[in-house]
């Protein structure tokens, strides 16, 4: 609700738009841009902008949740890599639709979500647990289609959702301990 207190946020936002562009414009096209134009606005309307390039690694680092976020880059790159060429590839269904290059962007983004989370900044705690929340979902999906092309298998799906709880307890009890410098 003050987004100028928690410029942290709008920072992985922009980051966010570097991903998607980067992750679609070599496939779609430079007309992508226009449905990014709503998350473009929204960081040039922002009120200060020098607050958006304070560096986020200032303050506490939550090291536990630093951690999860290395584990969870580890079990995202292969599947990044795997999505990257399977688009190069354009053989299938998926690949028409640019379903791959979507996975590249959404997979790339939830591990800076997680990056982010780890430092603790206002903010952070919404982010951790929004990254539990992906992680619990995109396992539970996992488990329920594991034959699906993108699917990560029973095996992902338990993990992922074990990643997922880990993120929610881990941030749970840190900010019930008071560890955040700031509550959500």
């Amino acid at each position: 609700w003050r987004p100028l207190a928690r410029p942290l946020l709008l920072q992985f936002l922009a980051l966010a738009l570097v991903v998607a562009l980067g992750a679609n414009i070599p496939f779609i096209g430079p007309g992508i841009i226009i449905g990014y134009s709503p998350l473009l606005l929204l960081l040039v309307a922002y009120p200060e902008p020098r607050r958006l390039l304070t560096p986020i690694w200032r303050g506490r680092i939550s090291w536990s949740l630093f951690a999860l976020a290395v584990v969870v880059g580890a079990f995202f790159i292969l599947q990044v890599w795997r999505a990257f060429q399977a688009q190069v590839k354009g053989a299938d269904e998926l690949a028409l639709n640019f379903g791959w290059a979507s996975i590249v962007e959404h997979l790339c983004n939830l591990w800076l979500i997680a990056l982010f989370a780890s430092f603790r900044q206002p903010g952070s705690t919404l982010l951790a647990l929004v990254v539990g929340a992906c992680l619990l979902y995109l396992g539970v999906a996992a488990i329920s289609v594991p034959g699906n092309p993108g699917s990560w298998g029973l095996a992902g799906g338990v993990i992922a959702t074990l990643g997922g709880a880990a993120y929610v307890a881990i941030t749970a009890y840190e900010w019930r301990r008071g560890s955040p410098p700031t509550t959500m």
